[in-house]
């Protein structure tokens, strides 16, 4: 019966032939599609991440350029002082003076700073130093800074002006402040600024109001 069994014949040479040769080229075909999107997803993810790069480059020089703090002398109040007998109360009593200062924020980024220092002078001679603690200014927001100062009494009274200063009402004090910190802009972008303001006032000691004013400001990064 084995020789009744139907043998199939082998596919010709040439016919497997043919069929390789199909697969090698839908396999060339397909290599260099691979290869043209493989290297589309490079060119976007690179367009991407460049895109990005100029975003931040542009908020770096526009929005989050650091601009200086501006610092300010709003007030200047004389505490403990009675005017009725200047020279006997002065050296037997203490007197403090407060020096009403605000710190203008206009970053993007907090601007903190570790303490702050006062020196008030009552003409070219210092009467008092105080050292404030440390604080900060918010984004676009003011913070303020009231430093009292006491006064030394016997530099004050020895001056040989001050007398008609206290009969005149009207006492000239030169106040100088630094404040000294830091901004931080998008946790990598760091800036030390130290502001400082000079005034010479003339402080009203009825009222307690400043009557003149003269400012200078300076900044050190």
């Amino acid at each position: 019966m084995v020789g009744s069994e139907q043998i199939r014949p082998l596919a010709p040479a040439s016919d497997r032939h043919t069929s390789d040769h199909n697969v090698n080229i839908q396999t060339a075909k397909t290599k260099p599609l691979k290869t043209r999107t493989w290297f589309r997803v490079s060119i976007y993810i690179a367009a991407f991440f460049l895109l990005i790069a100029i975003v931040t480059v542009i908020l770096i020089f526009t929005i989050f350029k650091i601009k200086n703090p501006k610092i300010n002398l709003n007030q200047i109040s004389i505490n403990q002082l009675d005017l009725t007998n200047a020279t006997s109360i002065l050296t037997s009593q203490n007197i403090s003076l407060t020096a009403h200062v605000s710190v203008k924020n206009p970053n993007y980024a907090t601007f903190k700073y570790p303490n702050t220092n006062t020196n008030l002078y009552y003409r070219e001679t210092v009467i008092g130093q105080a050292r404030g603690p440390a604080g900060e200014a918010k984004a676009r927001r003011t913070a303020y800074i009231n430093e009292t100062v006491d006064v030394m009494i016997v530099k004050l009274v020895s001056n040989p002006r001050f007398q008609s200063d206290i009969r005149s009402t009207l006492l000239p004090i030169t106040s100088y402040t630094i404040v000294g910190g830091r901004i931080k802009v998008l946790n990598f972008i760091r800036r030390h600024i130290s502001v400082s303001l000079n005034c010479s006032v003339l402080v009203n000691l009825t009222s307690q109001a400043i009557k003149e004013q003269k400012c200078s400001r300076k900044v050190k990064l």
